[in-house]
């Protein structure tokens, strides 16, 4: 468990650890297939020409990344976890698909490590909950930058109507230390997910749902 005045690099190092103990833990997780996030988002997907590239932040076990690479998107799928990299390289070899690659880092530092102008999406399923304030404000700057004009970011967040959300103390608003997460967890709301805008990437859909727990949005790089 760490708290939320450790340092940069203890907060990294515990996410990292608590992502890849998670899958070692359990087998099957996130391998029910596509994402609430991916399936609402695939309508305004349509209208995004393929042959881009586009950014799966937080892949897992790579079946976003996949579906991005069959609708005809050069896909790079980002995540801290080996073995949910694993499983997701082993699932692109067994589908055959080679639009898609696979990178193990943090998504704050890969986002900030990619040329401007250089993808057409990105999409982000329950990807931000266990980062920073300032994390979420470095990457939708980061985003602002990397995105072309009118490239979308899709991306889903645990809603404050989870559960979870009154367990444990609350660090900073909206931020649980203590409860079912072995690091500081963050619920949001629809006021606090502006902390992944900037004034050239505006959130302009929005839907809650409250059976799910979730958030789901989509920004547009002006």
């Amino acid at each position: 468990m760490v708290g939320p005045r450790a340092s940069p690099n203890d907060v990294r190092a515990a996410r990292r650890a608590a992502a890849e103990g998670a899958y070692r833990r359990d087998g099957q997780r996130f391998v029910s297939g596509q994402s609430e996030l991916l399936r609402w988002a695939l309508p305004s997907i349509a209208n995004v020409a393929p042959g881009g590239r586009a950014l799966d932040l937080g892949c897992g076990p790579g079946q976003d990344s996949l579906e991005l690479a069959r609708l005809g998107f050069q896909t790079i799928g980002v995540d801290q976890a080996p073995t949910a990299l694993d499983r997701a390289q082993r699932l692109a070899r067994a589908k055959g698909r080679g639009l898609v690659t696979f990178v193990e880092g943090d998504i704050v530092d890969f986002l900030e490590g990619q040329p401007d102008g250089s993808a057409v999406l990105a999409l982000a399923s329950l990807s931000y909950a266990t980062l920073t304030t300032g994390e979420l404000t470095r990457v939708g700057r980061a985003l602002a930058h990397v995105l072309v004009r009118d490239g979308r970011h899709f991306f889903s967040l645990r809603d404050t109507s989870d559960p979870h959300a009154v367990e444990g103390s609350e660090s900073e608003p909206g931020v649980r230390t203590g409860g079912p997460h072995a690091v500081p967890y963050r619920y949001f709301t629809p006021e606090t997910l502006a902390l992944l805008e900037t004034p050239q990437l505006r959130v302009v859909r929005t839907e809650r749902r409250a059976d799910l727990h979730l958030l789901l949005a989509e920004a547009v790089r002006r």
